[in-house]
């Protein structure tokens, strides 16, 4: 695994995409609380237009966000990185010992742990299937420090979902602040 500290969310997902050779990914493109009325997915290879892509969605409203989506083709086949956003109260009140004594509860055993200026993310390093994802999200329910909304939106939606880059609400780039390991 490679040493990420200190990098930015758009550096894990570049690593895990050479890492696990996909072939494709979605970004997606929303706005925050619209019911998914403004989502888009754009499909990529590669990170190489994020930067366009964010300036062409910011001409349209500067509210927009870009997130990476967990579904990934690899080899031909659809799979998942695990991913969780938790929620403001991890931050504030548990802390990343919390999120990692849930890592290791819900079974993970190598990611990254990311700081994202109100709450923390995570990254999976491996692939799941189809099933293993929608069990994992399943069971992250069952956490309330992992947001309820969080998983019933990414359940609905097929995908998990975390956001790559600043917009003008949340202007911090997620950064990893751990390398969590078992």
């Amino acid at each position: 695994m490679e040493n990420l500290g200190g990098k930015y969310a758009v550096d894990v997902v570049d690593y895990l995409l050479k890492k696990y050779g996909v072939e494709e990914f979605y970004y997606r493109a929303y706005i925050r609380k619209t019911e998914d009325v403004f989502d888009k997915e754009i499909p990529a290879k590669n990170l190489t237009n994020l930067k366009e892509l964010h300036k062409k969605f910011l001409k349209i409203d500067s509210r927009y966000e870009i997130s990476f989506q967990s579904k990934v083709l690899v080899k031909g086949r659809y799979k998942h990185f695990p991913m969780i956003d938790f929620s403001n109260s991890v931050v504030k009140e548990y802390g990343i010992d919390r999120v990692e004594e849930l890592l290791f509860e819900l079974g993970e055993s190598k990611g990254f742990i990311l700081n994202s200026g109100r709450c923390l993310h995570y990254y999976g390093d491996n692939l799941i299937s189809e099933k293993e994802w929608r069990d994992f999200m399943n069971k992250c329910s069952g956490y309330p420090e992992i947001g309820e909304r969080y998983v019933s939106h990414q359940l609905r939606r097929g995908k998990a979902s975390l956001r790559l880059i600043t917009n003008e609400l949340k202007p911090q780039n997620p950064v990893v602040v751990k390398i969590f390991t078992q």
